[in-house]
């Protein structure tokens, strides 16, 4: 092209220059489809992440549930440790009162 721009052939120059503006048309077509493609693949991987997401909150929700559950857990058996401990006393005392209404009935038969 630049030999024809010197020899001052300008069907020539228009013609080469058609041609090349005909090559850089169809690079930047080539080009906008691969970075169309690109963007699909982009907003696949955004909504991949975004389940991904969803998942690791849905188990970080239903860890925080286990963790209370435990929790709850621990507390019902201290309660119910508790509760035997008090049923224990109780029958103590229960059994040293039968023992003692049975000896003050034995003393005041024999009066």
């Amino acid at each position: 092209s630049m030999v024809a721009f010197l020899n001052g052939d300008n069907e020539e120059c228009e013609e080469l220059e058609g041609m090349l503006l005909d090559e850089f048309q169809q690079d930047s077509e080539k080009v906008e489809a691969y970075l169309t493609g690109l963007d699909d693949e982009c907003g696949n991987m955004r909504e991949e992440v975004a389940l991904l997401d969803d998942e690791v909150n849905g188990l970080s929700d239903a860890q925080q549930k286990q963790e209370e559950y435990a929790t709850n857990i621990e507390k019902f058996l201290d309660l119910i440790q508790t509760l035997n401990d008090h049923k224990a006393e109780l029958t103590n005392k229960v059994e040293t009162l039968t023992l003692e209404k049975s000896t003050t009935k034995k003393e005041m038969a024999d009066c």
